[in-house]
């Protein structure tokens, strides 16, 4: 019972804190009735020894055309906003850097230019965009086509000491032939606050050794044979000057590497990841950025990912 006692009395400020945090059903809020913007959703992560080192909820905003509180139906209009938001950590710099980073994310353009100065603004804008190219079709006699949909997902993807790692999966569909995709990687000194950068994570002088696993790694998961030259295939890669993505993601397992379409070259339509396993560079890895003393540093089938 007193261990009982003690987490209620740790988790009862969360959920109150997250209560204060539901968007207010006041009528007279900014809402002109031709879209909807739900409760926000939060579901809570605790910490929990040799895995996740601090907690977090993850939040959901949404906003529909025509009230619709189903957000979850493709025959609608509509934006999606998922994203952790910290409840703590030991480093107050740490946790405004992740959140900035997440607002950064949440706000910004294709160019990366920020276009909007907060959620609900965004949530808006979509909604208007669309109801303006509607009306546009309509006055021409035309039909709009497929409801238009964008989907932001922010997910964690490592959580331990002194290191925060988060993919951002973004879909969108306004017209044409499909949905324009990409998934981006961040990983967060939470020490620093800094984001890691790739030449950080291993120890420089032993690139090539890095770059011979690296092309390895690449071909199993292509299926090319081991024997064969990346340069002589579809992908026309150079070996010796292999095209590390900076789009990477510290895993337990190993350092995933992420190509959105068209990274590698023009005609490269294909979304490819890959992982570098640990059991192959961990002795290059800097343990000051990668803590490989709580990954198990085990065999890696790379090919499944």
């Amino acid at each position: 019972m007193p261990n009982i006692n003690k987490r209620v009395a740790w988790l009862l400020p969360l959920f109150l804190w997250g209560c204060q945090l539901l968007p207010s059903s006041d009528p007279s809020s900014d809402n002109d009735g031709t879209a909807d913007i739900a409760a926000t959703h939060f579901s809570y992560h605790l910490a929990f020894a040799n895995a996740d080192t601090m907690p977090y909820h993850q939040a959901t905003v949404y906003q529909t055309q025509h009230d619709s509180l189903d957000y979850e139906r493709a025959d609608i209009v509509k934006i999606i906003l998922t994203y952790p938001v910290m409840d703590s950590l030991s480093s107050v710099a740490a946790a405004d850097s992740i959140h900035q980073k997440i607002d950064y994310l949440l706000l910004k353009k294709q160019n990366g230019d920020l276009a909007f100065e907060s959620t609900e603004q965004r949530l808006r804008a979509f909604i208007q965009d669309f109801e303006e190219y509607d009306q546009d079709m309509k006055d021409f006699g035309l039909m709009s086509g497929p409801k238009w949909f964008n989907t932001v997902s922010i997910q964690t993807q490592l959580n331990r000491a002194n290191l925060y790692s988060f993919s951002i999966l973004e879909s969108e569909f306004m017209g044409g032939a499909h949905a324009n995709e990409s998934t981006h990687y961040y990983n967060i000194n939470t020490k620093t606050g800094q984001e890691i950068q790739l030449h950080q994570v291993y120890d420089t002088t032993a690139s090539n050794h890095i770059q011979k696993a690296a092309v390895v790694a690449f071909k199993q998961k292509v299926a090319i044979p081991l024997d064969s030259n990346l340069v002589t295939s579809s992908f026309g890669i150079e070996e010796t000057a292999f095209p590390f993505p900076q789009n990477f993601c510290i895993q337990p397992t190993g350092i995933l590497f992420y190509y959105n379409a068209y990274d590698l070259d023009n005609l490269t339509l294909q979304q490819i990841a890959f992982l570098l396993p640990y059991d192959s560079i961990h002795q290059w890895i800097n343990p000051a950025i990668v803590p490989l003393d709580s990954f198990p540093i085990v065999a890696t089938d790379t090919t499944t990912l």
